[in-house]
């Protein structure tokens, strides 16, 4: 898919821009603070429907305006083209609209605009919290499976009433044969959860194993495990071992272990063990990279994540998404910038690029159109 146009109104330190975009790659240049990562928000505000950094999305709204307003003209494969629009106001209101009809939540895959972003944060979630790592793999398999998302909502609201009710029974208001409905609502959908994201890591692993050692020269090895609580912290699955998966019997060991935490949940009142206890895993030559990973280790398997989560969802959409990658090239070294330029020049998908520097640029991307960001307006260049 390509964004072709993007009119940005009243959006952070936008007030009014028209953009146009190559179909490879767009590189936006200028200072640190001019604008570029808020460009960059805009686009994934489109896809979202949500902002990537800001806690509330007035936070957006350009200072002194009442609310912003974000166009995007998609191409979808088959020439099939679909017009994105989003109005946010400061008492609340939200409003998307695709090819003028009224959306009250995300559109599905084969509509609307479908990305995957790189931001400097990202290189942390490698040795960030198991919730930041869930939160990724729910954001990214969302975004290609509408069921998983309504899996979500689901375990939500059922991890919340079991809760309430191991609270109840420690102070005596309950009894325990009042947990056993959330108990096997909790088993059921949890496990569908698991079972996805399983199916993610096992489809990423191979892919994104392929691209690290790309991008490391065939140094670095990279494999992807999924520790599932229920079979103990020592328990993981990755790249090496899928082969026990069908023999594991997700729900079963998830029920075993409810009933053998029992005790200990009513005693601190809350669920131990589910798909919100889960965490992935990361191994550079079989040694743990959120240990002793160095900087640009880190941020090079998130790098390779992220294309190997793009090249997925071409391969489930028929069509590659577009990426976005927010200064990218800081803390790689040169031979890794120019592997992973390459890497882009070399494949048919959409990106936009942040940096400060266009001349870092320049002799990979050969097909790229260059913009000038400075002072809230964005301007085409013409480089060399």
């Amino acid at each position: 898919m390509i964004l072709k146009k993007l009119k940005i109104k009243d959006f952070c330190n936008y007030k009014n821009i028209d953009l146009e975009f190559n179909p490879a790659s767009n590189v936006f240049f200028g200072d640190n603070g001019t604008g570029k990562t808020n460009l960059l928000e805009a686009i994934y505000f489109l896809a979202f429907l949500r902002s990537q950094r800001a806690c509330k999305d007035g936070e957006l709204i350009h200072w002194g305006k009442q609310g912003f307003y974000l166009r995007g003209e998609v191409e979808r494969k088959g020439n099939f083209f679909h017009c994105v629009e989003i109005s946010l106001y400061r008492e609340g209101n939200k409003k998307l609209r695709i090819n003028s009809k009224v959306r009250m939540k995300l559109p599905p895959a084969e509509e609307g605009l479908k990305i995957v972003g790189f931001y400097p944060d990202d290189s942390l979630l490698i040795s960030a919290t198991p919730l930041s790592r869930r939160r990724f793999l729910n954001l990214e398999i969302s975004q290609i499976d509408g069921v998983y998302r309504s899996y979500l909502r689901q375990y939500q609201g059922i991890l919340t009433q079991r809760n309430l009710a191991l609270k109840r029974v420690r102070s005596k208001k309950g009894f325990l044969d009042d947990l056993l409905p959330w108990d096997e609502q909790v088993v059921r959908v949890g496990a569908r959860i698991i079972e996805k994201r399983l199916s993610l890591i096992e489809e990423i692993c191979p892919i994104a194993r392929k691209i690290h050692g790309f991008l490391t020269g065939g140094r670095e090895d990279l494999t992807i495990g999924y520790v599932n609580s229920s079979m103990g912290e020592g328990f993981r699955y990755g790249s090496s071992n899928t082969s026990e998966r069908s023999n594991l019997g997700l729900a079963d060991k998830f029920s075993q272990s409810v009933c053998r935490l029992r005790e200990r949940e009513v005693s601190m009142g809350m669920t131990l063990v589910g798909p919100h206890r889960d965490d992935i895993t990361f191994f550079i030559n079989n040694i743990n990279a959120s240990i002793f990973g160095s900087h640009a280790q880190k941020r090079t398997i998130v790098i390779s994540l992220k294309l190997a989560l793009a090249e997925l969802l071409e391969k489930i959409l028929g069509e590659p998404p577009a990426i976005l990658l927010d200064d990218v090239l800081s803390e790689l070294d040169e031979k890794r910038r120019d592997m992973l330029l390459d890497f882009l020049q070399s494949h048919k998908m959409q990106c936009f690029i942040t940096g400060t520097n266009a001349e870092q640029f320049r002799s990979n991307l050969k097909k790229a159109t260059f913009f000038e960001v400075s002072g809230g307006t964005i301007a085409p260049q013409t480089i060399g």
